[in-house]
């Protein structure tokens, strides 16, 4: 009888695990879509890691759902972890349900890293699957900019989108590549979209005023080659618009503004060296031109190259040594250069300026004492003229009282004032409860009083925040070190 009983068991335990493995099949799709769900609750709250967690989940629950592959992947790209978002996506396309959404997205990461003739291959890819994805065919359209000869392929694909979504920016970009046809142009930036973004009217707005221009006086190529290309520029059509100001050049190559955008192009197509030669070129064209100077500087800076950085801003500050963007970007060269205690003086020369910045330049000063110059009492001083003794603080700008609240915590606390740094620190968080660098210093600071649930508790949020890279490592650092003092 007990035999019976036990076989009895374990056949209906069987027959109960498969009737719940075959519904559990029949309802991948609700059952990841719950996931799915969650995921984005996580992400309201950029809980990165935990979203991505559960779009992991919704993939193994449903390996053809679409939005679940996609919504990892973009939080791959939001965290610049381009390699695993790729290894993500390689291959999957015969799996899901809209493959086109899979090339769309993966030629988004390939772009941002750099990759333009594979991204290339994958909005074309996706074009193939579904040439409705108006998103995807822009995208084909602005990456194909990155490339030589491929204007005729653009013209192609806009030619064949037709989506009310889409037909503003379809008409846009087809009336740029129908220069110098100026009759064709205004053809089709007269065709209007009721979906069009103020965006988008701004640019459509700023190239009529060039078509028109065109059209109205034909004969002045030299001017509106020159008005084109910056409108390709304005669209990120940088291949196409060199031609325009190589042929400027050549009518009248004593015109510094063709130079500086021809520079403007390669830089963006990363040819550095051959934007340097064309900014160069602009400041040996016209001296006195501020722009050319300041683009000149920043490409040297890009490239690292410290001496010829630092001549460039000295030459722009030259021609308007008050000029406070300019001196506020040499100041963080100087900083990125490692030129810490110039820079400060930089900052010192901002803050005498005494315009409507100078508390903003007083907290990046308080910040660089902090941070690189060890000079603690200083910093402290400064972001306490901000945060306490600066009237207006209460109404500045939310971003701004975060950020000096910020700085003032971390001055405190380098000045072994911890109670006041929390404090302050706690203060910027509830103003802005997704700065990593605050989330950073109070872990550190709970690390030191040996508060390590807290402290980690803070590190790890400061990791899961950090869209750039600088501060998670430093959390990362912390956060070993914490442990292997506990263990030791």
């Amino acid at each position: 009888m007990k035999k019976f009983v036990v076989v009895f068991l374990c056949v209906a335990i069987a027959a109960g695990v498969a009737y719940y493995l075959s519904n559990q099949k029949q309802d991948d799709g609700p059952f990841a879509q719950g996931y799915i769900d969650k995921a984005e609750e996580f992400l309201e709250g950029r809980y990165y890691s935990k979203a991505l967690e559960q779009y992991k989940m919704a993939i193994d629950a449903d390996p053809s759902n679409t939005d679940a592959y996609v919504g990892a992947a973009e939080i791959y790209e939001i965290k610049g972890q381009y390699e695993p978002a790729i290894e993500l996506l390689d291959g999957i396309e015969r799996k899901v349900t809209r493959p086109d959404e899979i090339y769309y997205i993966r030629g988004k990461i390939l772009f941002d890293a750099g990759d333009y003739t594979a991204a290339v291959k994958s909005f074309k890819d996706g074009y193939e699957n579904n040439s409705k994805n108006w998103q995807n065919v822009l995208a084909l359209v602005r990456t194909n900019a990155y490339m030589q000869n491929k204007e005729e392929d653009s013209i192609d694909v806009l030619k064949e989108l037709s989506n009310d979504d889409s037909e503003g920016w379809r008409n846009y970009y087809l009336t740029l590549f129908s220069y110098p046809d100026s009759g064709e142009m205004m053809s089709y930036l007269n065709e209007s979209s009721s979906n069009e973004s103020a965006e988008l009217k701004s640019m459509k707005d700023s190239l009529m005023k060039v078509v028109q221009k065109v059209q109205s006086d034909s004969e002045d190529v030299l001017q509106n080659n020159t008005l084109v290309a910056y409108e390709y520029l304005n669209a990120d059509l940088y291949q196409p618009a060199i031609p325009l100001l190589e042929l400027v050049i050549a009518e009248n190559d004593e015109y510094y503004a063709s130079y500086l955008y021809l520079g403007v192009c390669y830089q963006k197509l990363g040819n550095i060296d051959k934007a340097l030669e064309n900014y160069e070129k602009a400041t040996t064209v016209d001296a006195k031109q501020l722009q050319p100077w300041v683009f000149l500087a920043q490409a040297y800076t890009e490239k690292n190259d410290q001496k010829n950085a630092d001549e460039a801003y000295q030459e722009a500050l030259t021609l308007d040594k008050t000029n406070e963007s300019v001196r506020l970007d040499y100041a963080r060269a100087l900083v990125d250069f490692g030129l810490y205690s110039q820079a400060a003086r930089e900052y010192g020369e901002l803050i005498d300026l005494n315009t409507n910045k100078s508390m903003d330049y007083k907290i990046e000063l308080s910040e660089l004492n902090s941070g690189s110059l060890n000079d603690f009492e200083t910093a402290l001083k400064l972001a306490k003229e901000v945060v306490e003794d600066w009237e207006g603080f209460q109404t500045s700008e939310d971003e701004f009282q975060v950020r000096a609240l910020d700085a003032l915590g971390w001055a405190f606390k380098q000045n072994e004032q911890k109670d006041e740094a929390t404090k302050y620190l706690k203060r910027a968080l509830e103003a802005d409860p997704y700065q990593a660098d605050i989330y950073l210093h109070l872990g550190v600071i709970y690390a030191e009083i040996e508060n390590f649930v807290d402290a980690q508790e803070y590190l790890e949020r400061a990791i899961d925040l950090d869209l750039v890279g600088e501060i998670s490592a430093k959390a990362s650092n912390e956060l070993d070190k914490m442990i292997n003092e506990k263990d030791n």
